[in-house]
């Protein structure tokens, strides 16, 4: 019977609820005939989760939410090659090494002067692909492959019905099923072979949380405003 009772007080409106003790001075709860009132325990309460705030002011916001898919920055991947052909009698690193920049990578000896010179890390990153190995011989062609994962994009997109409530710098909550960051929109991009834009997010990956080619969620606040009171 009392799961039933519970049942018509979410019909009611908060100022019809009264949380009481459990206990009252005789050990008895305490009921009222008044219409529309019903007091419960705060345990009854807590038991069919039933919570009990005090409303303030605040700001109330309208999101809009989009889909997208996470992308290496155009400035994230590095080719590196010989800066004059020769044989490669060292290489230092293999694929899945991470490498900053500066960091001896390469030695080569000069096919013209006989003479070794090293190639340095241009970015900092992850050694994704390997062309060459030691004995072979390097011309103009790409030895290795650096993606630097440490700062990544989110590309949402944006259909027709939605771009009238698009603008850069909208704030957005990037999020997956294990985890969520704000960020915002940085720009947006027309796409002229596809029904819809693109609007670009900054994803900070300095703790290696997202993978490129990772779906995921954004809710972009399309507009806010103060309310005295909200709920």
């Amino acid at each position: 019977m009392i799961y039933k009772t519970l049942t018509l007080v979410i019909a009611l409106t908060l100022s019809q609820i009264t949380f009481a003790s459990d206990k009252h001075g005789h050990g008895e709860e305490e009921h009222h005939d008044e219409k529309g009132h019903i007091e419960i325990s705060v345990q009854q309460a807590q038991a069919v989760g039933i919570e009990n705030s005090t409303a303030t002011s605040g700001q109330i916001k309208q999101t809009l939410t989009v889909y997208g898919q996470v992308v290496l920055g155009d400035n994230a991947i590095s080719q590196v090659k010989a800066r004059f052909p020769g044989l490669i009698t060292q290489l230092a690193v293999n694929v899945g090494d991470n490498v900053n920049s500066g960091d001896l990578i390469l030695e080569i000896e000069s096919s013209d002067s006989l003479q070794r010179y090293t190639v340095s890390a241009p970015i900092s990153g992850v050694i994704t692909k390997r062309f060459a190995n030691v004995g072979e011989v390097a011309s103009d062609n790409v030895l290795l492959t650096i993606a630097d994962y440490g700062q990544l994009w989110v590309q949402y997109k944006i259909f027709p019905s939605q771009s009238h409530l698009i603008t850069k710098g909208q704030s957005v909550m990037v999020s997956s099923e294990l985890s969520g960051v704000q960020s915002k929109i940085s720009y947006l991009l027309a796409n002229q072979a596809q029904p819809f834009s693109i609007a670009r997010v900054p994803l900070d990956n300095s703790q290696g949380q997202w993978s490129a080619g990772q779906m995921l969620v954004g809710e972009i606040v399309t507009s806010h405003h103060n309310a005295v009171l909200i709920i």
